[in-house]
């Protein structure tokens, strides 16, 4: 099942939360957004000292993120666990245990970024069945003005689209680079 991000984030302003959210694809932009929207607005200031946790992926083992994972959250509804890099995590198949019974109160986090999981494995299976499994392919060049165009409207502006396209040559298809630089231009 193919969810977008927009849903993704309207689930978590509902505050529906699902216990492992797999982001993964070629793009890291959507990725980014959504794990930031989950590491700043899902728990309040004071339970984040206790129940926040960001790892990445080269400091840790897959059996670390397990323990952390079962562990309860101390004085809130959830603890959140922030896995930045996983990609470079190794043997990411052992998180089987883990993902065959996860823990309600815990929201895991895993930001698998310029690679996708390979759809054949009982990993993918299992994510696709028991976690949110988010995809995020990198944008074509012919789709980049249409983005640019997508998001200044949601900022409230309008843009030729001659104009979008000379960005999209200039700009390329990093869509991090060009959020910042229409950013720029919208202050």
């Amino acid at each position: 099942m193919n969810i977008t991000y927009e849903e993704i984030i309207s689930d978590l302003r509902k505050r529906i939360f699902k216990p492992i959210y797999f982001l993964a694809g070629e793009e890291p932009y959507y990725i980014d957004l959504i794990s930031d929207y989950i590491e700043e607005r899902v728990l309040s200031d004071s339970e984040k000292a206790f129940n926040q946790i960001i790892i990445y992926g080269e400091d840790t083992t897959i059996r670390d993120i397990i323990e952390t994972a079962r562990r309860f959250p101390m004085m809130a509804t959830h603890q959140v666990i922030i896995i930045k890099e996983a990609q470079t995590l190794k043997k990411i198949d052992e998180l089987l245990v883990y993902l065959e019974k996860p823990l309600s109160s815990t929201i895991l986090v895993i930001n698998y970024k310029y690679k996708t999981v390979d759809k054949r494995t009982k990993l993918f299976k299992t994510l696709d069945n028991q976690a949110l499994y988010f995809e995020s392919p990198r944008l074509r060049d012919y789709q980049v003005p249409g983005w640019i165009e997508r998001y200044l409207m949601a900022k409230g502006l309008k843009c030729d689209p001659s104009a979008s396209a000379m960005m999209t040559d200039y700009l390329g298809t990093d869509l991090h680079k060009i959020a910042n630089e229409l950013d720029k231009l919208l202050i």
